[in-house]
């Protein structure tokens, strides 16, 4: 669901301003950049973050209390190493403006 997705960003954001407060002020100061990516299924979202953490990448978890605190979302510093490690994830809610003749909101 478009939404659902929306709004685990929005909460893994949050994680990550309490968990990565360092990494959360420089980004806040110096990017604000924000891009959401999808994978296919929330065992796909489990081996990213398992990979992302191996490679120490700065990352942070959202887990949703209203699904029995199953991982839902994480958010990823934008660095030269994440962007290797993602850059092949399609953009979050691309499929539907493809329905909708390719427009983006």
């Amino acid at each position: 669901m478009p939404g659902s997705q929306a709004v685990q960003s929005i909460h893994s954001l949050h994680e990550f301003e309490k968990q990565q407060k360092q990494s959360y002020e420089d980004w806040y100061q110096n990017s604000k950049t924000i891009v959401l990516l999808s994978v296919e299924s929330i065992d796909e979202l489990k081996k990213l973050h398992q990979k992302l953490e191996t490679k120490n990448i700065c990352v942070s978890t959202f887990c949703e209390p209203d699904l029995d605190y199953e991982l839902t979302s994480i958010c990823v510093l934008y660095c030269d190493k994440s962007r290797k490690q993602l850059r092949n994830l399609p953009l979050a809610l691309s499929e539907f403006s493809k329905k909708e003749g390719g427009q983006n909101a």
